[in-house]
């Protein structure tokens, strides 16, 4: 017998062999669909092993993981008010603001279904969108909130992080290079939760269940074994998905790293991560402006975030910004309840 880590096995969809316990119990039988919930249960077990005649199975070679279909299915067919609203108070025209949601919603519906050349290739499509939208409308961009993307949480949260960590990212004078990267790197920082059931999607609060918390945990390390894996994408790019909940004082996950150890794409992504969550009404602590959302993000501070990269995020942009998230949530068909 030898030890296997449930990180060999996360990207599996049926399991090439027998799991078993340090007693030398079978916990999963080869031919097993390799569900989310499994995976979960095997965290929970200290040592794991397979048997030795499984060490010819190339670990690094899996089959694409189970999605589950019908949330997707749902999202495709779904008939959303919001679809054709746009932020009145932005730099961006109307049109600009279609042309994103349409072909975001188009590109991620692709890359959920089925990761190919051409799935990636829309993702890198809509990232050079973005950048041509953006960049000559920085200067007219005074208040974060103005590049909010109006619509369901679900469908454009990625989007929205996009633009708010691109806008961060030129103004810490970022080469070309670098921007292309650290957008692509935003669009795709949720991926993960692809592989998790619907309901495990916002999970990670501090009043759901622990079940559910661990659940929603494991989207890091999946979003990174695709990136990697499935879409070949640079190092650079996939640790932003593997990194973006970590905290600079080392209380983040999935690993729990600090300080220099978080790459500054990763840290830059997460932050523009939590605004757009905190003015989504997606976080454990209620705003009702997106200048209290930034409140927040000091008062986290540096235990949360790298100090030059909070500087920038914070005076990127004026810091009064006094639309009340109640009006963003009638546009955005938010709950604040």
């Amino acid at each position: 017998m030898k030890k296997v880590s449930v990180d060999e096995l996360v990207d599996y969809k049926i399991l090439p062999f027998n799991i078993y316990n340090e007693s030398g119990d079978i916990i999963l039988n080869a031919g097993d669909n390799l569900t989310p919930g499994k995976l979960l249960q095997l965290r929970y077990i200290s040592k794991l092993f397979c048997e030795d005649d499984a060490k010819d199975i190339d670990i690094s070679v899996k089959t694409t993981p189970n999605i589950p279909q019908p949330y997707y299915e749902s999202i495709e067919r779904d008939n959303d008010p919001l679809e054709n609203s746009v932020n009145q108070n932005s730099p961006l025209d109307e049109q600009s603001q279609l042309q994103l949601k349409s072909i975001y919603k188009k590109a991620y519906m692709s890359i959920n279904t089925k990761i190919d050349s051409d799935s990636v290739k829309q993702m890198k499509a809509i990232r050079d969108k973005i950048l041509d939208n953006l960049l000559p409308i920085i200067s007219k961009t005074y208040k974060k909130s103005q590049l909010k993307i109006i619509g369901d949480y679900e469908k454009y949260h990625g989007l929205n992080v996009a633009l708010l960590t691109a806008m961060l990212a030129k103004k810490m004078n970022f080469n070309d290079n670098q921007l292309s990267d650290i957008t692509l790197a935003a669009l795709l920082h949720d991926i993960g939760k692809t592989r998790l059931p619907k309901e495990f999607h916002n999970s990670y609060s501090s009043s759901t269940t622990t079940q559910a918390s661990k659940m929603y945990e494991l989207h890091p390390e999946l979003g990174y074994k695709i990136l990697k894996n499935e879409m070949r994408l640079a190092d650079d790019i996939c640790v932003v998905a593997l990194e973006h909940h970590e905290k600079n004082d080392g209380t983040g996950y999935p690993y729990g790293i600090s300080n220099d150890l978080i790459h500054p794409y990763s840290q830059m992504v997460g932050i523009c991560n939590m605004y757009d969550n905190l003015i989504s009404g997606k976080a454990h602590v209620i705003v009702t402006t997106p200048q209290e959302a930034v409140k927040k993000i000091i008062e986290f501070g540096t235990n949360w975030f790298a100090p030059g990269i909070l500087f920038s995020f914070v005076y990127m942009t004026s810091y009064h910004d006094d639309i009340s998230v109640e009006e963003l949530g009638r546009m955005g068909n938010f709950n604040w309840q």
